[in-house]
This record gives structure tokens, sequence and C-alpha cells, in this order.
């Protein structure tokens, strides 16, 4: 199963750097969390070492020294490409951790392990710096690690400059560096038609892991079950979602049509819980959130309080366009869906009145001048539920009972897609999404 690591990580961090290519704003994606806590979790239960190739890219690709070199190269590609707030990586790093610190974010490999990644991240963009002869740093990276002892798998903390796991990780780093200004030509691979699918790479990973696997499947029987034909897909999310299918933004309709086809597959239920819970997300940020950012940016707000109803009391949240760790501000791209359910919670609450939430009441004036604001109160428990069969698959156990996950994956796309009841995409849309 490790041999398909590489793979796997490889296709999930070229979606993470297709994401950010992709955003507007200046900020990473949240992906990125994931993928440093998955590739941490793959070395840590490699149980293979291989001290016989000359360089850590020639190891067996199953061999810890391998995806430790594997580790560097996602480093190096997160740091790397020409987007605009990769031009001092180490500094713009520290709006990504700060989800850490936000109590609402679920990670997939859980908090502590996502930051123990997140440490050994940092340390390798804290020695990258451009003026320096790379070629000279690679070849000194290189003499340490042939002189350093072989080990396998084991916990990132542990890793030290005597094991040539540490070394590894740095030429990783470098080849993707060199890679990228010197267009070197390093190891490819040929990504299998079916994980070309982000859900689904991030679920093979979990397995590869160890993590989530379940007694009764092998991930050889995963690999080769074939998903529906896109066609039959898209023929259904028409019939379901009928006329505001084709009004979607191309990013939601995207993630409607993986999480359909992963759910008809039908070895994946948290998975396919995890992009219907995305598309959601997607469909929500883009009619909602994207306008309030846009707005505060024409009010020349780079911050405001906002008022959540959460757990039965009122919470002030200091909220920005950007995420700021020294003042304690949450970005809005990353407040969860629960967050905002709480939010419109508290909108739709006769006994708030006045100024509370003030930006948000401006902005639905101004963009949305005939939404009844009680008609929000519909979003309030499906954004809620959204964001608890997602939290449960994150985070759910994997001794849970495969009909359990699949129960919850039934729910949550009836919630999403309207079966036997309202569907929350159509909801979002018809309050604001069509034109008022």
């Amino acid at each position: 199963m490790t041999e398909l690591a590489p793979v796997v990580l490889d296709t999930w961090a070229a979606k993470c750097e297709q994401e950010d290519a992709n955003k507007e704003y200046d900020f990473p994606s949240l992906e990125w969390l994931d993928l440093f806590a998955e590739a941490a979790e793959i070395l840590l239960v490699c149980q293979e070492a291989d001290s016989e190739g000359a360089l850590p890219s020639d190891c067996k690709r199953e061999s810890a020294q391998f995806l430790a070199w594997k580790f560097g190269q996602i480093v190096g590609g997160f740091a790397i490409p020409d987007n605009q707030w990769h031009d001092d990586p180490f500094d713009h790093f520290w709006e990504l951790s700060d989800a850490t610190d936000d109590e609402s974010f679920v990670f997939q490999r859980g908090k502590e392990n996502t930051y123990q990644a997140l440490k050994a991240v940092v340390s390798l963009l804290c020695e990258h710096d451009p003026s320096r002869d790379l070629n000279k740093v690679h070849k000194r990276y290189v003499s340490m690690w042939r002189t350093s002892y072989s080990y396998s798998g084991m916990p990132l903390a542990d890793i030290g400059s005597g094991t040539d796991l540490y070394w590894a990780m740095r030429i990783g780093f470098l080849d993707k560096v060199l890679e990228t200004t010197e267009q070197r030509a390093l190891i490819e691979f040929e990504t299998p038609p079916l994980i070309r699918d982000i859900a689904m790479t991030k679920d093979i990973a979990s397995t590869i892991a160890l993590r989530q696997i379940k007694q009764q499947q092998t991930l050889d029987r995963i690999v080769e079950r074939l998903p529906p034909s896109k066609q039959e897909v898209l023929a259904f999310l028409e019939q379901q979602l009928c006329s505001v299918w084709h009004k979607l933004p191309s990013d939601v309709a995207d993630k409607l049509v993986e999480a359909e086809q992963i759910y008809k597959i039908g070895t994946w239920p948290p998975s396919a819980t995890i992009s219907f819970a995305q598309a959601v997300e997607t469909c929500f940020r883009y009619y909602f959130v994207n306008p309030f950012i846009d707005y505060m940016r024409e009010e020349g707000l780079g911050e405001v309080t906002l008022v959540m109803g959460l757990r039965g009391e009122a919470r002030p949240i200091r909220v920005g366009i950007r995420s700021s760790r020294e003042s304690r501000v949450t970005g809005l791209s990353y407040l969860s869906l629960q967050q905002w359910a709480g939010l419109f919670g508290m909108l739709v609450d006769p006994s708030q009145k006045g100024t509370i939430n003030l930006p948000i009441k401006m902005l639905i004036k101004q963009k949305w001048p005939k939404l009844d604001m009680a008609d929000l109160k519909g979003l309030v428990q499906p954004l809620g539920e959204v964001q608890r069969y997602r939290n449960n698959a994150v985070h759910g156990e994997s001794s849970r009972p495969y009909n359990e996950e699949r129960n919850e994956l039934e729910q949550m796309r009836n919630l999403v897609l309207g079966i036997d009841g309202p569907s929350v995409i159509m909801l979002i849309f018809q309050l604001l999404g069509a034109k008022k």
C-alpha cells in the first residue's frame, strides 16, 4: 500500500497548488494543513528503510527515506509557486498556522498532529533563502544524508540531524525549489484515473496510513472499483436541483459531482460526506462570504466584531479580511458553517437589536434590499447540520460501523440535494444568489 503514497500525496499537493493559484484573496488553502499532517502520518507508520539509494529520491518508493524526501517536496510546492502571498512564505505561513488556534476548525489528523507537522514545515521554510547558492547547499545536504544512519518511519518530532530522514526532507525541499527555478526533471508518477479526485485522494491517503481502512475492504479493491459515468451523475444532479443546477458556480458544481461519484462507488462514506459539505461551504462562500469581504474592502473595514449564537450563548468574534495572529483576528474565509449559522441565529433573534452585527445588516440591506431578515432563519439549522455531519466524518473513529457512516452520508446527501425535503444548496441560491 505504501507504494501508492507518493502518487496520492502528489495528487493532493497538485490540487492544493491549483486552489491557491485560483484564489482571489491573499491566503493559502486550508487543504495544506491536512496534507502536511497526512504526509507526516504516512512517514510515521512506514516500517521499511532503504540505505541503497545514492539519493533519497533513488530509494524504494515505499521506504521512509523516499517518503521523507516526498515530505520536503510537498513543502517546496507550498512555498515556491508564483502566487501573491508566496513572496515570503515563512512570514505568510503564520496566516495558515493561525487555523490551529481556532477551536471551530476540524482537522483530518487532529489539532495536535497537525501542529507537529506544521513545526516541521516551518523549519524548512525558515531555512529557505533564495539569495543563497542553492546548488551548494544541496550538495552539503546530500553529504550529510550519506553519512547519517538510516531509519524507518518515526514521528516528525523525533527526526533530528543525526538521522538520514532529516536530510532527506531538506534534499526534497531543495529539489522542488531547484526544479521550479531550473526546470529540473525529477521523478514523475502516472496517476490512476480514479484517484485524480481530491476527496478520494485524501481518503486513500488515510487508508495508506492504516487509520480509516475497514476490515472488509482493502486498498486494492477500492482502487479497482470504477466510478459511475459523469454523464449519469450530471443527469441526476440536474434532475434533482432543476434550473438552479445550471446557475451554480463551477466550483460548487464540481464538488457536487465529486461527492455524488464517491457516494455511488459506495466504499468511502466519510469522504463523500466531506465532499458534500465542501460543496455547501463553497456555495455559501461564493454567495455570502465573498460579497461581505468585498463590502468590507469598499467600506475600508479591515476588521469587525460579529456576534454569533454558539452553544446557547452570544459570542463576539473579531474577524477580518485576513487572519492576524497578533490581534487574534480570524479570517472570514476560515469561519465554519456552524459559526455562520450562529450569526444568522442572532440576526433573526428579535431580542438582538441595535448595532449588533451592523456590518452584516448593512451588507444585506445594500445587496439584498428585498430580503426579509426572518427568511435567514431557514438557513440556521441546515448549515449547523452540514457542519455536524462534516465533523463526524473527519473525527469519526476508524472503528465506527460502516452502516453508521453510511446512514450519516445518506442524511447529508438528502439535506444537500433536497431528497425528501428542501435542499440547502437551493435555499442558499434562492435567498442569496437569485437576483432580488
